[in-house]
């Protein structure tokens, strides 16, 4: 067993499923952990870059929730890789990269990670690993960690079996962790349960944190519970399932002084409340001298969801009449465009349903070269096959297309890029399935069909839809009223390849 063997063992034992290596060339480091990741029974797929590899990764995050790995062949990260992973990093994204590395060797890598390690020896090296996995997928607000391996460790003979080496959870900085956690006081609780049930227009703030926090059938309870209604921010927007009240589907800043109580879960957005609470298991997101009047809550949302609503049982509050008129009018969703069918119209085609006229039609690969971007692998049959179930420029029926405008879009897992323009006004017309996901891609521009293929990867079974942006020509574009301007997104559907029949006995 090399020390290779050793990294693949402990971190499959922590539960890691899914490599994504950097192909760029056939180095020796990416080699050996390739093919212990295989011997440890992980699954492997080669990318055109590290870039590529990243995005990958993160589709896989976001899908299961659960951190993929990375491995790259150079020792320092380029300026727009480090740049990937800050942004990463502000999306709560699990992460695990690996890199050679060497003692002694200034680095520009650690931005943005929530671990650094270097590992040289094989007899200490589980605690590090460990720790490593711990504090990007399990402590606080996830994020990348990275993990330095030098040439002699990755690929020198270990002279122990992981089991015997010293474990992270038995170290004092583990319980030193644990500890720091705060806890989450009656008081709190009780100021909070007053002014929502106190308040004449309470809103309930969803952001990002609620599902990194894996709090979304804890927030349906709560929004059963209270009948408070909802506002999802753009990263919250898939935590609401279809029995949460959405109070709105505009920006969270444009409701400004329509809510007299805020609850803000996970979110970096203003608060559109002068008084209210904000939740959050990051102290640096809590620090907001602007929002004086607003309670800092430093926990997790799973916990302190769980936690409200048995405050609220026990003191036998009632609930609520969603969002009480008040002077002002409450925010209703916006109507269709003109010309646009609704969701309750008799001729609205039933996306998802059985007939196959609302099917995508078969994929078809682009012609001519690939752009290193795109992390189509090469045609070998190694570690770098190509994988068949790449996202390519799909037909999509005119049914379909008219389906995007009657608020619904084919897939299981939505794909769009954080940041888009187009994003508010899509948040105004879509409507999710039951089941139905939106994910908001915050990796390296150019690799969204990774992403796509990470996140068939982290849902298997799953239909995964990329929206693009108009000007990269893949898929089809979606129809917009032109009298509400131009939707600029094109959409396009990863196709799976067909099952290989059985051979005949």
């Amino acid at each position: 067993m090399n020390g290779s063997d050793v990294v693949m063992t402990i971190w499959a034992e922590k539960g890691l499923r899914q490599i994504y290596c950097d192909r760029v060339s056939d180095s020796a480091f990416v080699r050996e952990l390739a093919e212990a990741a295989r011997r440890a029974g992980l699954s492997v797929r080669g990318c055109a870059s590290l870039a590529a590899a990243l995005s990958a990764a993160e589709g896989y995050a976001l899908a299961s929730g659960s951190p993929a790995a990375a491995i790259g062949t150079s020792a320092e990260l380029s300026r727009a890789e480090a740049a990937t992973i800050r942004a990463l990093s502000a999306s709560s994204v699990p992460l695990l990269l690996l890199l050679p590395g060497c003692a002694g060797r200034p680095s520009r890598a650690g931005s943005g990670f929530k671990s650094t390690a270097l590992l040289q020896q094989h007899d200490n090296c589980r605690s590090p690993l460990e720790k490593a996995y711990f504090l990007a997928a399990r402590h606080g607000r996830k994020g990348p960690a990275l993990v330095r391996l030098a040439p002699s460790f990755a690929c020198g003979r270990s002279l122990r079996l992981p089991a015997s080496m010293p474990a992270y959870e038995d170290s004092g900085d583990y319980m030193d962790r644990l500890v720091s956690e705060p806890p989450i006081r009656d008081e709190q609780l009780d100021r909070i349960a007053d002014g929502l049930s106190g308040a004449r227009r309470p809103l309930i703030v969803v952001g990002g944190g609620v599902l990194h926090a894996g709090a979304a059938a804890e927030l349906g309870q709560f929004l059963a519970l209270t009948g408070i209604p909802a506002a999802p921010t753009p990263g919250g927007w898939s935590a609401l399932t279809g029995d949460g009240a959405i109070a709105s589907a505009l920006p969270i800043r444009e409701l400004r002084g329509r809510a007299d109580y805020a609850l803000v879960l996970g979110s970096g957005e203003p608060a559109p409340a002068s008084a209210g609470a904000r939740i959050d298991i990051d102290p640096a997101a809590l620090e907001r001298p602007e929002e004086a009047a607003l309670e800092p809550v430093q926990s997790d949302i799973r916990l302190f969801l769980t936690a409200l609503s048995a405050r609220w049982l026990a003191r036998e509050l009632l609930p609520l009449a969603a969002f009480e008129k008040a002077e002002e009018p409450a925010v209703a969703p916006p109507a269709p465009a003109a010309g646009v069918r609704s969701t309750d119209a008799p001729d609205s085609p039933a996306v998802g349903s059985t007939d196959t006229s609302n099917r995508p039609a078969a994929a078809c690969r682009p012609a001519g070269p690939v752009s290193p971007g795109s992390g189509s692998p090469a045609a070998d049959g190694s570690l770098h096959a190509p994988p068949s179930d790449r996202p390519a420029a799909v037909p999509v029926p005119a049914a379909v297309a008219d389906a995007a405008m009657s608020c619904t879009l084919p897939g299981t897992l939505l794909l769009v890029r954080r940041g888009w323009p187009g994003l508010p006004e899509l948040l105004g017309l879509l409507r999710l399935r039951p089941g139905q996901r939106l994910l908001l891609l915050a990796g390296p521009p150019g690799c969204e069909a990774d992403a796509a293929l990470g996140a068939s990867h982290g849902a298997p079974g799953a239909g995964v839809s990329l929206l693009l942006p108009a000007a990269s020509g893949a898929g089809v574009p979606l129809p917009h009223s032109p009298s509400q301007g131009a939707l600029s997104a094109r959409l396009a559907q990863l196709r799976r390849p067909a099952p290989h029949p059985k051979p005949k006995a």
